[in-house]
Order: C-alpha cells, then structure tokens, then sequence
C-alpha cells in the first residue's frame, strides 16, 4: 500500500537542509541544500561562507543518497560515517 502512495504522488516542494546526513560531522562545514519547487528540477546547492550559493548537481528526479555524496565531495570514510 505505501509503494502505492510514494509511486502515486509527486513532490511538488521539498528543501531539506541536511539531505546526506553529514551535518553533524562536520559542523564547520558550508552547508548543504536539496531544494526543489514543481516543475523546476532538484537542485543540489552549497552555501559557502562568502558569496552566493553555488549549484553542485540537478536533476529531473530525486537523486539517490550516492549521488548527493557524489556532488557535494562527500567520498571515502567521510561518506561511510
């Protein structure tokens, strides 16, 4: 019944503020953005300390929890964490 809703709807908005689950590793780090408003694409987007927030990946549909590490150069024992 659940894959019936979840294959159903479509996400219209989403902004998830921690979309890797690495915040908490790294707190200093610039943070990390998984935004999206219907019909616009995913967007991956860093906020760096100074200027404006840079678009690190996009994409028609939701991006798997890999390809966010991906993007966001979340590789080796950083990622595993």
């Amino acid at each position: 019944m659940r894959s019936y809703f979840n294959d159903a709807f479509e996400t219209v908005f989403a902004f998830s503020t921690d979309p890797t689950g690495t915040a908490a590793d790294d707190p200093d780090a610039a943070p990390l953005v998984l935004y999206r408003a219907f019909p616009a694409q995913w967007q991956l987007i860093r906020k760096p300390p100074v200027g404006p927030p840079r678009t690190l990946l996009t994409s028609d549909s939701r991006p798997a929890l890999d390809e966010l590490r991906t993007a966001a150069g979340l590789t080796g024992a950083a990622a595993e964490a």
